[in-house]
């Protein structure tokens, strides 16, 4: 009798802020055997940032960052969209990007020092993050998370598929 009295209040500690799982999914274009790939942050929740590299010959692979969501934004053709970001408890910080019908593209194209490449820099070192997607109707999709340990390594993966000549020299100079 005693467990079943305590069940409510474990369940209860339980509740809070989800812990993100981030995935890598492989790309490949069958028909030139292009590769490229999706690294996504926080799978289980209602925003899912991603840094995303489309199959294409290896001297044409760009890193790309974006934030999609399960939930409609209501696509209006693409019009600037704003996201806002908040990392580590740190001040709030908003990024401007182009809305796509699953969400919100960033950054086409992000180098390292770019504002997308220093967002997915701080994606790799972040424990925390909450994000705002404005919709098109003026309302607004949040999402708090922990990114989980393996943040970094999911980047990785799709920043090493990619093969951008841009990432691959400053991943030399910072070894």
């Amino acid at each position: 009798m005693r467990a079943l009295c305590l069940l409510p209040i474990v369940l209860l500690g339980l509740a809070g802020t989800a812990s993100a799982e981030n995935k890598f999914f492989p790309k490949k274009d069958p028909m030139t055997d292009a590769v490229g790939g999706n690294a996504i942050l926080n799978m289980s929740g209602t925003v899912l940032p991603a840094v995303t590299c489309a199959p294409a010959p290896a001297t044409e692979h760009h890193l790309n960052v974006a934030f999609f969501s399960k939930q409609d934004l209501g696509y209006l053709g693409e019009q600037a969209g704003t996201v806002k970001v908040r990392i580590d408890g740190g001040a709030p910080f908003d990024l401007t990007g182009t809305y796509t019908p699953q969400g919100i593209l960033v950054e086409a194209g992000a180098k390292p020092g770019s504002p997308g490449g220093q967002l997915l820099d701080k994606f790799r070192t972040a424990k925390h993050m909450v994000v705002q997607l404005a919709a098109s109707d003026g309302s607004a999709v949040t999402d708090d998370f922990d990114l989980g340990n393996d943040a970094a390594s999911t980047i990785d993966q799709a920043v090493t598929v990619c093969h951008d000549p841009a990432w691959a020299k400053a991943a030399k100079s910072s070894r």
